[in-house]
Formats: C-alpha cells, sequence, structure tokens
C-alpha cells in the first residue's frame, strides 16, 4: 500500500517508528497484565490514526464505481447510492453486486463492515 502512495524516506521511518514495535498491557488499578508485543498499532488518540485508517480504505475507490453507483466515504463511514426509476425495482441485482463486491474486497483488506449498521433506503 505504501507504493500507492509514494511514502519513501522520512515520513516512511516515522511512520513506522508509529506503528512498528508496539507493545500493550491492561491495566485496572494497581494491577497489570503481562506486556504483549504488537505486530502494528495506532496508538489511540494519534493523529496518525484517521490518516492511516484512510491510507486503508481508499483502496476501495476501485470497486465501487460498479453498476452505476455512486459513493460518499468519510473516514469509517461508506454510504453506497445511485438514482433508480421505478421500472428497475425489479431487478435490483447490480445494486446487490455492487454491495457484494465492496464487501469482498473489505474482507480480503482485513477490514469488517458492520451488519447492523448497513440499511437500505429507497426515496
Amino acid at each position: 500500500m505504501l507504493n500507492v502512495f509514494d511514502i519513501r524516506g522520512i515520513v516512511l521511518r516515522r511512520l513506522q517508528s508509529v506503528v512498528c514495535e508496539r507493545s500493550q498491557y491492561v491495566a485496572i488499578g494497581l494491577e497489570r497484565s503481562t506486556t504483549t508485543a504488537l505486530l502494528s498499532d495506532v496508538p489511540q488518540g494519534s493523529i496518525f490514526g484517521p490518516l492511516l485508517f484512510w491510507m486503508c480504505v481508499s483502496p476501495s475507490d476501485d470497486v465501487v464505481p460498479c453498476a452505476s453507483m455512486q459513493y460518499h466515504q468519510y473516514l469509517n463511514y461508506l454510504i453506497l447510492y445511485t438514482a433508480l426509476a421505478p421500472s428497475m425495482f425489479n431487478d435490483l441485482s447490480s445494486v446487490a453486486d455492487c454491495n457484494d463486491a465492496v464487501s469482498i474486497w473489505f474482507v480480503e483488506n482485513a477490514l469488517l463492515l458492520n451488519p447492523g449498521k448497513t440499511e437500505a433506503v429507497v426515496f
């Protein structure tokens, strides 16, 4: 993914220093769990969090323009929409196919969509 954004040199080293070779533990009161090494992580509250998340999901741009669908993406929200004539309501397979393609892309890239927040709305 880094080659998609042409990240190199000092910027790459800075990002690596933030997300690589990190560890975590859980503390409750005076009790503390053992420390566990993480392969990668973005510190909570980090200014890099939204940027790195956007970098992870922005390649979905290549998946969405299917079946004349439009989309709006803002951080962790992805909205698919299209205009349909009433005569098209009988066959929504192209809409379903686009939804499936986006869902598959997310799964293949280790990202999850929340089915509880997924809706279809007709205006």
